[in-house]
């Protein structure tokens, strides 16, 4: 007959066992690399900075089309042709000018004369001048025609200003025109009623070819 097993052999046995599956199967190292947990909420993408429109360039109108030969000769002389001025004319052209546009002159930008005068040569003809003003300068300008000889004249879509001047022969007109940055004088023989849709015609083309303009007084 066999001998009972004591319960302490069976307790050193099952030790046995449990130590033994122990040093058969290892607890796994953790690995570092692995126990990171990402954490960080995801960034979203920096928008592309955006570059700011370019402000739109001016565009003046040649001469034939910014004031019509047939208007000219209708308020000039029939027999007015285009004339391509030369330094003297310029000079005295702009001698017609105040001290302040003078000035105001000298420092626009893209200023372009326009002159017609009588087929053959004459005292008298019809000038225009156009440029690109500074906001300081054009403000300053208008202040300036505001506190003046210069009376309002009304011209659709642009502020204007002008006057009349008697001369030894004939009198003479003197309109300033401003739309937006666009500073149009219109000068020639005549009353400011000759000289008025001068300007109008001038104005009419500068808003054609530049529909962003707007008047400054608007």
């Amino acid at each position: 007959m066999s001998r009972p097993v004591t319960a302490v052999t069976t307790i050193a046995a099952a030790a046995a066992i449990l130590t033994g599956c122990a040093a058969a199967t290892p607890a796994p190292t953790p690995d570092a690399s692995s126990s990171v947990v990402a954490s960080a909420t995801p960034v979203a993408p920096t928008p592309a900075a955006t570059t700011p429109p370019a402000e739109t360039a001016l565009v003046f109108p040649e001469c034939e089309a910014l004031v019509p030969l047939p208007l000219v000769r209708d308020v000039f002389a029939p027999t007015a042709v285009p004339w391509e001025p030369g330094e003297a004319d310029r000079d005295q052209t702009e001698g017609r000018l105040g001290p302040i546009a003078q000035g105001t002159l000298q420092e626009a930008d893209d200023v372009r004369l326009c002159q017609w005068i009588v087929e053959g040569g004459s005292d008298g003809g019809v000038s225009t001048f156009t440029s690109e003003l500074r906001p300081s300068d054009r403000d300053d300008l208008m202040s300036a025609l505001e506190q003046s000889m210069f009376d309002d004249v009304a011209l659709d879509g642009a502020t204007g200003f002008g006057m009349y001047s008697d001369g030894e022969l004939s009198g003479s007109y003197t309109v300033h025109a401003f739309v937006g940055p666009t500073w149009l004088v219109a000068l020639g023989s005549g009353g400011l009623e000759h000289g008025i849709p001068v300007a109008q015609a001038a104005v009419d083309a500068l808003h054609a070819a530049n529909p962003h303009l707007v008047d400054p007084a608007s």
